[in-house]
């Protein structure tokens, strides 16, 4: 794992479809801060794997909140396998984000985890948080990819060598 290391916000910041905002983000684990949710950077061969939420009809990351009695690094292969089929071979934390929601004071922390050897271990069956699956090109990110995700792919994929299985 990469040292702390703060990353410089855009002005203004990245923002999402429901009104989310990065408030800080940085390289590495937040120090000190437990993880509320995670997100998973799965990059192939130039691709990244995206899922499309059946209910903003947005594309994200795969990822969610972490359950109780979890650890974040159980809760990203957990969402991985959940949400798009595959487990990963190997699991590595690639950074974090501290976002701002409308009507809240207090941020929600998240870690980035880099996704590795992926393999399919059944087939995605569409459902009400999930519709579908989409390898995108990282060298072509998808307009409809959701804001804070599509900064997110732009601050941790470039450093970082993903080697999975589509």
């Amino acid at each position: 794992m990469v040292p702390t290391s703060p990353l410089l916000l855009p002005d203004p910041p990245p923002a999402n479809e429901r009104g989310e905002v990065v408030r800080a983000a940085g390289h590495g684990r937040a120090p000190g801060v437990a993880a509320d949710f995670v997100l998973v950077l799965a990059i192939d061969l130039g691709r990244i794997l995206l899922v499309r939420n059946a209910r903003r009809q947005v594309l994200e990351l795969p990822g969610g909140w972490v359950d109780p009695g979890e650890t974040p690094r159980q809760a990203a292969a957990r969402e991985l396998l959940e949400e798009t089929g595959h487990v990963a071979g190997s699991m590595e934390i690639l950074g974090w984000l501290q976002l701002g929601s409308p009507g809240t004071v207090d941020p929600l922390t998240g870690l980035v985890f880099g996704a590795q050897r992926l393999r399919r271990r059944r087939p995605h069956a569409q459902d009400e948080e999930i519709e579908s699956l989409h390898w995108a090109r990282l060298a072509a990110l998808p307009p409809a990819l959701s804001g804070i995700d599509a900064w997110l792919v732009v601050q941790f994929a470039g450093g970082w060598k993903g080697k999975g299985t589509p």
